[in-house]
């Protein structure tokens, strides 16, 4: 069982199922403004799905956090897959996108690798300098540079 799993990491979609995939991304949206979103569509309140406790902090509203907030360490694995599927070009112009977001002014500073964007406005939110984050960051410019994504070995049977 161990080596079906290790076979399969980080390639549990068949390449049609990635294309799917990656191509609903586009379609939708999701990786706009900046990529992407953590959650599509949004959960508004007074729909069934949603529960009083995302109020909170007023965290989970529509666009923000979890509920179709933009986290930059997702937006970067989304890099990778884009490089992992074959759509380099594409992968660059999306890391550049989400590059320039960390720019974006927080409090009059660059927010520089925030926790969160905002969903719509790509506001950065929450906290600034998250190391997972810049890890991420480094990472997907290794795969946008190089074609190659270390770690991620291709599905096998």
């Amino acid at each position: 069982m161990r080596n079906a799993f290790r076979s399969r990491s980080c390639g549990v979609a068949t390449p049609e199922q990635t294309a799917q995939i990656l191509d609903y991304i586009d379609q939708v949206g999701v990786n706009r403004p900046y990529p992407v979103r953590v959650l599509h569509p949004t959960i508004h309140p007074g729909e069934p799905a949603w529960r009083d406790y995302y109020r909170i902090y007023h965290l989970n509203y529509p666009n923000q956090y979890h509920n179709g907030g933009i986290w930059p360490w997702v937006g970067w694995l989304y890099v990778a897959a884009l490089v992992k599927a074959g759509r380099r070009e594409q992968a660059g112009a999306e890391l550049a996108l989400l590059a320039a977001a960390n720019l974006a002014l927080k409090d009059g500073e660059p927010g520089a690798f925030n926790e969160w964007l905002h969903g719509q406005t790509g506001k950065p939110m929450g906290a600034r300098w998250q190391a997972w984050s810049a890890g991420m960051f480094l990472y997907a410019c290794h795969a946008v540079e190089s074609g190659a994504c270390p770690g991620w070995e291709a599905a096998r049977g």
